[in-house]
Protein backbone atom coordinates (compact mmCIF):
# COMPACT_ATOMS: atom_id res chain seq x y z
CA UNK A 1 0.00 0.00 0.00
CA UNK A 2 2.74 2.50 1.24
CA UNK A 3 4.54 1.81 -2.28
CA UNK A 4 1.25 2.14 -4.56
CA UNK A 5 1.06 5.69 -2.65
CA UNK A 6 4.38 6.67 -2.39
CA UNK A 7 4.25 5.92 -6.85
CA UNK A 8 1.29 9.01 -6.99
CA UNK A 9 2.32 12.82 -8.03
CA UNK A 10 1.93 14.95 -5.33
CA UNK A 11 -1.27 17.31 -5.51
CA UNK A 12 1.23 20.23 -4.98
CA UNK A 13 3.26 19.32 -8.47
CA UNK A 14 0.16 18.27 -10.16
CA UNK A 15 -1.13 21.89 -9.78
CA UNK A 16 1.71 23.59 -10.31
CA UNK A 17 2.01 21.50 -13.55
CA UNK A 18 -1.37 22.49 -14.58
CA UNK A 19 -0.61 26.25 -14.05
CA UNK A 20 2.12 26.16 -16.28
CA UNK A 21 0.41 24.35 -19.18
CA UNK A 22 -2.26 27.04 -18.95
CA UNK A 23 0.51 29.78 -19.23
CA UNK A 24 -0.44 31.30 -15.90
CA UNK A 25 2.99 31.43 -14.17
CA UNK A 26 6.29 30.21 -15.60
CA UNK A 27 8.78 27.63 -14.20
CA UNK A 28 10.69 30.28 -13.30
CA UNK A 29 8.05 31.77 -11.14
CA UNK A 30 6.77 28.17 -9.46
CA UNK A 31 10.53 27.69 -8.35
CA UNK A 32 10.91 30.63 -6.97
CA UNK A 33 7.40 30.41 -4.99
CA UNK A 34 8.62 27.15 -3.70
CA UNK A 35 12.01 28.83 -2.58
CA UNK A 36 10.35 31.27 -1.07
CA UNK A 37 7.77 29.04 0.94
CA UNK A 38 10.95 26.47 2.08
CA UNK A 39 12.59 29.96 3.41
CA UNK A 40 9.72 30.83 5.46
CA UNK A 41 9.43 27.14 6.49
CA UNK A 42 13.09 27.19 7.29
CA UNK A 43 13.02 30.63 9.17
CA UNK A 44 10.19 29.53 11.70
CA UNK A 45 11.61 26.51 12.36
CA UNK A 46 14.65 28.09 13.49
CA UNK A 47 12.97 30.63 14.95
CA UNK A 48 10.63 27.98 16.98
CA UNK A 49 13.83 25.67 18.34
CA UNK A 50 15.71 28.87 19.45
CA UNK A 51 13.09 30.00 21.56
CA UNK A 52 14.07 30.03 25.42
CA UNK A 53 10.44 30.74 26.86
CA UNK A 54 7.00 30.91 25.82
CA UNK A 55 5.97 33.65 23.95
CA UNK A 56 4.21 36.66 26.03
CA UNK A 57 1.16 36.91 23.93
CA UNK A 58 -0.12 33.47 22.12
CA UNK A 59 -1.46 34.01 18.01
CA UNK A 60 -4.31 31.73 17.22
CA UNK A 61 -5.53 30.62 14.27
CA UNK A 62 -9.31 30.93 13.62
CA UNK A 63 -11.04 28.05 13.64
CA UNK A 64 -12.78 27.69 9.79
CA UNK A 65 -14.43 24.47 10.89
CA UNK A 66 -16.72 27.00 13.05
CA UNK A 67 -16.97 30.07 10.15
CA UNK A 68 -18.89 28.58 7.89
CA UNK A 69 -22.49 29.79 7.82
CA UNK A 70 -24.39 27.86 10.65
CA UNK A 71 -28.10 27.61 10.43
CA UNK A 72 -30.49 29.85 12.34
CA UNK A 73 -31.19 28.51 16.09
CA UNK A 74 -34.99 27.50 16.03
CA UNK A 75 -37.65 29.76 16.74
CA UNK A 76 -39.28 29.59 19.85
CA UNK A 77 -43.17 30.38 20.15
CA UNK A 78 -44.21 33.46 21.99
CA UNK A 79 -46.09 32.69 25.18
CA UNK A 80 -47.55 34.95 26.87
CA UNK A 81 -47.34 35.42 30.37
CA UNK A 82 -50.35 35.34 32.82
CA UNK A 83 -49.68 39.55 33.71
CA UNK A 84 -50.29 40.18 29.80
CA UNK A 85 -53.03 41.81 28.62
CA UNK A 86 -55.95 39.92 27.57
CA UNK A 87 -56.30 39.28 23.69
CA UNK A 88 -59.23 41.43 22.37
CA UNK A 89 -62.14 38.86 21.74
Amino acid sequence: MYDLIEQKRSVRKLYTESLIGRGDITVEEAEQVLRDYQQQLERVFTEVREATSEPSEWTTVPDYRRSRRAPPPPQRSARRSSSASPTPT
